[in-house]
């Protein structure tokens, strides 16, 4: 039988960050304030429930979840609070009007009931972007005084909210706590989504498999555990899980209602940085939006959650699932128009390249002689992954002109030399092409007569054309002649 999720530490955290760490780490401090956040399904619900049961006999644990449902209801989650507390009635029942005093002076006795040096108290707050303003005012109140005496504050849920909640409570009596820290629980990467496989389901799946795992669900648990379970086996003979995997079911992408509702300028900025992918500058972002004729909020999309700021200050969307599902709801003729304008607005001409290509229907010679240049240079420079994305970007230059670049001389040049005949038109060229279709044209068929090795012409003359047709003449120096139309 395989441990349940709960019981096994999260991959992404580091060792002093994982729930029995922070519960030590706060016996040793006198009070200490932790902001848990992450994505919805990242594990954060799980962290909680793991630092429950490791507090179990060792803290006086009050904890409470937020609803959504009541964030407009005044003190609904001070009354929860109250109730977990030993507070029978709550505060929502009490005979007299309720305001933030009478509620901080209820609670105050019975959250330090029962609390010593060695049993010390634990409030943990699930879901804390819920928690209604008035119910926030009571716990600025009371776990700024309660905090004098040794203390372990657990607020989780969604940045940024929960930051400023944290930032509020502290704010009150700074002096009281000894350790204040945000906790960010990151999604798996491939390698941790390997290691959640095989500690969580006992399944030992390659990092292959792992990268397409980690593509499908963004890296969360809770679509991970999905996958994972349902993933099945064509072959069942095959020796490997990678080989011949089918996933029956894809878990629905869980940010496609996130947004909703934003002004259009956060919009634009949003659906700007979906479509460019990577991160951007700031100034390359509002260039895009200018050439548009847009306007651009990136304050307002960072506020809301909706960009982060990685560590060099570029800015992304808070995810690459969200950002794909952002880039396939916008129109085809309004995401070229992003493209157009970014080749224009990005700084990286490689990157530029890139988007005229996406954004283009059809190669122009233009175009597809920049294609080739660049794609040779990142040859030339060992810069292979740079020449892939180029390749990547449209279908027409990955079907004709890829075969130009490094793969091809590097497989002539692996090839061993001899002294066999060998078709001149499958040769290389003096450029480096090399014939992809070789294989399907008359000339290069398996030879007939005896002893020919497969893959090799018979003689010299079976490249020669058969007489009733009219060799076409090559549309570039990269097609060999043996082509036909």
């Amino acid at each position: 039988m395989h441990p349940a999720p709960a019981a096994i530490p999260h991959p992404a955290l580091a060792a002093e960050d994982r729930p029995g760490a922070v519960l030590d780490a706060a016996r040793r401090t006198r009070s200490a304030l932790v902001a848990v956040t992450g994505l919805p399904g990242v594990g954060k619900s799980t962290w909680v429930r793991q630092l429950i049961e490791a507090g179990s006999g060792r803290a006086r644990i009050i904890a409470t979840t937020a609803d959504a449902f009541e964030q407009s209801l005044p003190f609904a989650l001070a009354d929860k609070v109250a109730r977990a507390a030993g507070i029978r009635e709550g505060l929502l029942d009490a005979p007299t009007a309720l305001d933030l005093l009478s509620a901080g002076r209820a609670l105050l006795p019975a959250l330090t009931r029962g609390v010593s040096s060695g049993r010390p108290l634990c409030v943990i707050v699930d879901n804390a972007q819920w928690i209604d303003d008035a119910s926030a005012g009571v716990l600025r109140f009371v776990l700024g005084r309660v905090a004098h005496g040794g203390l372990l504050v657990v607020l989780s849920g969604h940045a940024p909210r929960v930051g400023g909640l944290a930032e509020s409570i502290v704010a009150a009596d700074p002096t009281a706590w000894g350790e204040v820290r945000p906790l960010a629980i990151d999604p798996l990467d491939a390698p941790e989504v390997r290691e959640y496989a095989s500690r969580v389901h006992g399944r030992e799946i390659s990092l292959r498999l792992a990268e397409r795992i980690r593509d499908l669900s963004g890296g969360l648990p809770v679509h991970i555990d999905a996958l994972v379970a349902g993933m099945e086996r064509t072959a069942p003979d095959r020796s490997h899980w990678d080989e011949d995997v089918q996933f029956p079911s894809i878990p629905e992408n869980p940010f496609h209602t996130v947004g909703t509702g934003a002004t259009s300028a956060i919009a634009t900025t949003v659906e700007i940085a979906s479509v460019l992918r990577g991160s951007l500058e700031r100034h390359e972002l509002l260039g895009v939006a200018h050439r548009l004729g847009e306007s651009a909020d990136i304050a307002g999309a960072l506020a809301a959650g909706l960009l982060v700021t990685a560590s060099d200050q570029r800015i992304a969307p808070f995810h690459d699932l969200y950002a794909a599902d952002v880039a396939t709801r916008i129109d085809p003729a309004k995401r070229r128009g992003v493209l157009t304008a970014a080749a224009d607005a990005l700084s990286s001409t490689h990157r530029a390249l890139v988007c005229r290509l996406d954004a283009a229907e059809e190669l122009d010679p233009l175009l597809l002689a920049e294609v080739r240049t660049t794609a040779a240079g990142a040859v030339s420079e060992g810069q292979p992954d740079r020449r892939s994305s180029i390749c990547a970007g449209h279908p027409h230059w990955r079907t004709r002109s890829c075969a130009t670049s490094s793969s091809s001389r590097s497989a002539s040049s692996r090839r061993p030399s001899s002294s066999a005949p060998r078709c001149s038109t499958c040769s290389p060229s003096s450029n480096g092409c090399r014939a992809r279709r070789c294989a399907t044209s008359r000339c290069c068929r398996p030879g007939r007569s005896p002893g020919t090795s497969p893959g090799r012409p018979s003689s010299p003359r079976a490249c020669s054309p058969p007489p009733s047709r009219t060799p076409t003449p090559a549309p570039s120096s990269c097609t060999p002649p043996c082509w036909r139309s």
